[in-house]
């Protein structure tokens, strides 16, 4: 799909598509490209492991609004509603690091 948000860090970039999906790019070194390990990707590879915590939808992926790039870290800002069907509610906002564990300068 096409890029809806965009973020570039120093050595790495991000970007949300318009499915809410995030792909990433660019050097690994600490994980911040977020795809499970430290290795460059020169190539958009999808990002995953942004899956819903509601019941009726174990399992289910999580859309991405934003992501905002750091020198060695990447965020996603993610949307939920409780029920997507009711526009009027108020969404819950969850801010979530593709890198887990945190880097040592």
């Amino acid at each position: 799909g096409r890029a809806w948000n965009v973020s570039c860090g120093v050595w790495h970039t991000a970007a949300v598509t318009e499915y809410g999906q995030v792909v990433t790019w660019g050097t690994g070194q600490v994980g911040q490209v977020g795809h499970g390990d430290k290795n460059t990707c020169l190539r958009p590879r999808k990002v995953t492991g942004f899956t819903l915590e509601f019941k009726s939808e174990v399992g289910a992926e999580e859309p991405v609004c934003a992501v905002a790039c750091g020198q060695l870290h990447t965020l996603a800002l993610t949307a939920v509603h409780p029920n997507p069907c009711t526009l009027n509610c108020a969404p819950s906002v969850h801010l979530k690091t593709l890198n887990p564990q945190p880097s040592t300068l």
